[in-house]
């Protein structure tokens, strides 16, 4: 939901009426209003700060990838496969729990996902591998309880 915002017109009209106040809702007036006076980063900051928001992305992302793949055997028996799918649905719980929704589209517990049989671990399971990651990153997500 938008916020109204007020805006002087200090110029006046062309046909001699006096400065007006305006309230109106605009999504983009914030930006506008900043970069008229000069109160906006210039694009290269914002591009700087893309950059680097970009590169922690990537880096957790590589985290993710490498927590539930690195040091598992992926073979025949399926085993290292099934072991790096546990641990992102882990990850992915307790970072986003939300996420992963049922057929009809309400959130599952932990409990709920580890009985799925493509999950095949006990939540207490499930548990230890978010703790493990969240613990690499030194961070608690939202869902945890503090210790």
């Amino acid at each position: 939901m938008s916020e109204p915002f007020l805006s002087f017109d200090h110029e006046g009209r062309r046909d001699g009426s006096p400065p007006t106040l305006v309230a109106a809702i605009d999504h983009g007036i914030y930006e506008e209003i900043d970069e008229r006076n000069g109160w906006s980063e210039p694009d290269d900051v914002k591009s700087e700060l893309h950059d680097e928001l970009l590169k922690v992305a990537a880096r957790g992302f590589n985290e993710l990838i490498l927590f539930c793949f690195q040091g598992n055997r992926l073979d025949e028996t399926g085993a290292g496969i099934q072991l790096a799918f546990q641990k992102f649905i882990a990850v992915a719980h307790n970072v986003n729990s939300e996420a992963l929704q049922n057929a009809v589209g309400t959130p599952l517990s932990l409990h709920q996902l580890s009985e799925l049989p493509s999950v095949n671990a006990s939540p207490k399971e499930l548990r230890k591998f978010a703790d493990e990651f969240m613990d690499r990153w030194g961070f608690r997500a939202r869902i945890q309880k503090r210790r």
